[in-house]
């Protein structure tokens, strides 16, 4: 009787003890989630080409970039080994990115199921004013979006009538199946979605990476108008968006005759993460006091960085400092493999 006794009382005993250490851990685990969720968006972005600012976390990486048909992208997305950016609407469902497409994407849109939003209420927090009629949620098996495309109701200046941002969240244990007209399943292999063919997918959504990508979102400011059109200022004509760049780097173009001081502007060429590479000037060739179109040259060594992309930036002069003169022109570029 006493060995029973003995035998409950420590059956008690180590039941509370691990109740209290599954709620210490529980407990523990919430911590993180509330310090991951109040970490800051510290990175800044900005486009005035397509009217449009940000905000991200700095464990992000940010690309400006092109897809085929020399359609511009510009990727939010959580890095990790393997990938192979840009990215635009067709991707691994372990990626968790977002892709701003001021030209629209150029391809079928995903298959699955999907709604708009008319007739389908988001369950995350979207601050943007949305065209309802035209954002949709691609949908899991489970009701879940696993990817939104989304359509501003006043579009920023530059972007065409079928722009938008496709956010894309992670997938987990993902998985796709194909019925045919009468339901049944059939081979992925075989399977034809532009056809009678029906996909579905599953899988469970990365909460966390989610929420991120969620928060980068609700950053963005989109204006509908821009101080003035970037190509009323200047008209680079070397280098050319995304081709590949060799030290020295030639610069050539023409630019208003207010665009320089002294007859100078500055450049700068920065890697991939808008770190500064190097730097140096373009000069206008002959009579800068105008405001007329005038020829300018220069050129920029540099020691390629190990990432393959980065960014050339044109600058206007700005002896007085102030904000509101500022202007910039960047293009994206190819440093050669080391």
């Amino acid at each position: 009787m006493r060995i029973v006794y003995f035998l409950l009382v420590f059956s008690f005993l180590f039941s509370c003890n691990n109740s209290e250490s599954n709620n210490q851990n529980s407990q523990q685990r919430t911590r993180d989630e509330q310090t991951e969720s109040k970490k800051e968006l510290t990175e800044e972005y900005s486009n005035d080409e397509f009217g449009f600012s940000l905000k991200y976390l700095s464990e992000f990486r940010l690309l400006e970039s092109q897809l085929p048909g020399e359609s511009p992208v510009i990727n939010i997305y959580a890095p990790q080994e393997g990938l192979a950016p840009p990215f635009a609407i067709h991707e691994d469902p372990k990626i968790a990115y977002i892709a701003v497409l001021p030209k629209g994407f150029g391809v079928e849109e995903p298959s699955g199921s999907k709604k708009n939003f008319s007739s389908w209420q988001p369950q995350d927090p979207i601050e943007i004013p949305l065209d309802k009629a035209e954002s949709k949620a691609y949908l899991l098996k489970n009701g879940k979006a696993w990817a939104y495309y989304l359509k501003p109701r006043a579009l920023p200046e530059n972007w065409e009538s079928y722009g938008g941002i496709f956010v894309h969240f992670r997938i987990k244990a993902f998985e796709a199946e194909c019925f045919d007209a009468d339901g049944k399943a059939k081979n992925m292999k075989t399977c034809d979605p532009m056809g009678s063919d029906r996909i579905s997918f599953s899988g469970d959504i990365d909460e966390d990476a989610k929420n991120k990508l969620l928060r980068i979102l609700n950053s963005f400011e989109l204006r509908s108008s821009k101080k003035d059109d970037i190509s009323e200022w200047i008209r680079l004509e070397e280098p050319l968006p995304n081709k590949d760049i060799t030290s020295p780097l030639k610069i050539r173009g023409k630019a208003k005759g207010n665009w320089f001081f002294e007859a100078d502007a500055p450049v700068q060429l920065l890697n991939k993460d808008f770190d500064t590479i190097a730097e140096s000037y373009i000069s206008a060739k002959g009579a800068w006091m105008t405001t007329d179109f005038v020829d300018f040259e220069g050129q920029i060594e540099f020691d390629a960085p190990d990432d393959e992309r980065g960014y050339l930036v044109l600058k206007k002069a700005n002896p007085s400092g102030l904000p509101e003169n500022d202007r910039q022109y960047r293009i994206p570029v190819i440093f050669p493999p080391k």
